[in-house]
């Protein structure tokens, strides 16, 4: 009864709204219209967005690719980033594209750790709760023969290799059976991002599956290991496997886009400024695009 809920501790009627809200997918607004709770995000707070644009989240792990974002949004005219300090985050409110509303994180390099992308991510959706989050960055390549520097990633799909069975046998050969996930992205994001990469000029764009663990690889040895595991990847990467769990968590969409700065081995850092320019210029010409809002 009405009545006797208003006497519930306000926590108590959040956190059953908020088992509604995961099952039903419905989004619970303010008088304003401003969601309070949306798509499973935890209740702790009252979002960041406030306006009716979509909310997109870009999340970024190096230092380069959150340059070539900030580089981007200021080639597009936006205003200056505004900063917004919610617990262990600064988030930077970016402004409007495409009729989206855009946010940029940072989180550090790979999935785990207190501050790697999954729980920033799981942070984050909590924080300003977006109807998607898009990672652009840099990446290996896989395919040397196939790919030049520079060309970007798309994920149609990730495979998060850390989680494995090694065996060896009475001779002592290892084999290594990979157990983690093979989720493809979502497919609205995966459907704009494909087609959007059709009258984008800049370079070519690889679609297929991408590796996802915690290890910096520059090895000829461990990449050949990699691809025996997946022979059909196409690159790999640190940080999309957080993506990936923290997107499922709260029912949203998600897609990796990254640009090739290396091959796994004998690592430099001189293509990675042009691979992260690139893998965000296609980002944002799909955002521009306006087939991401809702």
């Amino acid at each position: 009864r009405a009545e006797q809920v208003s006497t519930w501790p306000t926590r108590t009627v959040q956190y059953i709204l908020y088992g509604a809200t995961s099952r039903l997918g419905i989004i619970i607004k303010n008088k304003m219209g401003t969601p309070l709770i949306a798509r499973g995000a935890l209740p702790m707070q009252q979002a960041i967005h406030t306006s009716s644009k979509t909310p997109i989240l870009l999340a970024v792990a190096a230092d380069v690719e959150h340059k070539a974002v900030l580089e981007a949004a200021k080639a597009e005219g936006l205003p200056k980033p505004h900063e917004h300090f919610v617990g262990d985050h600064t988030y930077l409110g970016l402004g409007t594209l495409g009729g989206c509303e855009l946010f940029l994180v940072k989180c550090e390099a790979g999935a785990g750790g207190v501050a790697g992308s999954m729980a920033t991510l799981l942070d984050a959706v909590r924080d300003i709760q977006p109807h998607s989050i898009i990672m652009p960055g840099i990446a290996f390549g896989l395919k040397k023969d196939k790919q030049e520097l520079g060309q970007v990633l798309l994920s149609k799909r990730i495979m998060a290799y850390d989680l494995k069975r090694v065996t060896e046998d009475k001779s002592g050969a290892i084999t290594i059976t990979p157990r983690g996930d093979r989720p493809s992205a979502s497919p609205r994001l995966h459907d704009r991002f494909w087609n959007g990469s059709r009258d984008w000029n800049v370079t070519e764009v690889h679609d297929g599956l991408i590796l996802s663990g915690d290890t910096l690889v520059d090895s000829p040895t461990f990449k050949a290991e990699l691809l025996k595991l997946e022979p059909e990847a196409i690159g790999g990467e640190m940080e999309a496997a957080g993506v990936y769990v923290a997107a499922l968590k709260a029912h949203i969409d998600w897609i990796i886009v990254k640009a090739i700065c290396d091959w796994g081995e004998n690592k430099d850092k001189a293509a990675q400024e042009p691979a992260a320019k690139n893998a965000v210029d296609l980002v944002f010409h799909v955002i521009k695009k306006g087939g991401l809002k809702r």
